[in-house]
Formats: structure tokens, sequence, C-alpha cells
């Protein structure tokens, strides 16, 4: 699906990608999002909102297998109350 999603989406645009941490959790799964977004440009990928955040490490490992590859990062719907990434104000 992934793959579906960046062949077809608009040239020229930034993709924002969903992506749940649990589908890069270790080195096999990270060696293919490297060779799926090693080639590509103007991709986000947005970490969703259903993250469980008693496996905390494998978005820790997630995170840090996106950030060695320079690619962007953004949180989908920061701050619901039973998100990872709660702000209370």
């Amino acid at each position: 699906m992934k793959r579906f999603q960046i062949q077809n989406r608009p040239q020229g645009k930034h993709l924002f990608l969903n992506l749940d941490p649990h589908v890069c959790k270790n080195r096999s799964q990270a060696a293919e999002w490297r060779k799926l977004l090693s080639k590509e440009k103007d991709i986000v990928c947005e970490i969703i909102e259903n993250t469980d955040s008693t496996l905390i490490e494998n978005t820790r490992f997630c995170l840090d297998v996106l950030r060695r590859e320079n690619v962007p990062i953004a949180l989908d719907d920061v701050g619901g109350d039973q998100n990872l990434f709660v702000l209370i104000f």
C-alpha cells in the first residue's frame, strides 16, 4: 500500500505518509523501509496516533531509523486524550 501511495502521489508535492512505528521495529523491517524511502524525495513520515505508549522502544527505534535516513517526521493528531503524544495546557 505504501509503495502505491508513493508511486501515485502528485509530483512536486510533499507526501505525508502515515506510519505505525510497529512496522519498523527491528533491523529487518528497517532495511525494507530504508530501501523504499532512500530513493524518494518530498516524503514526510507521519507517526500515527494509535501508537501504543507501552511499546515506546519500538517508536524510538523507528524514529531513529527515519532520522538516520534524513526522512522528515511529523506527528499525526497530536494531543488527543488516548494518543502517545499528549500536550496538556
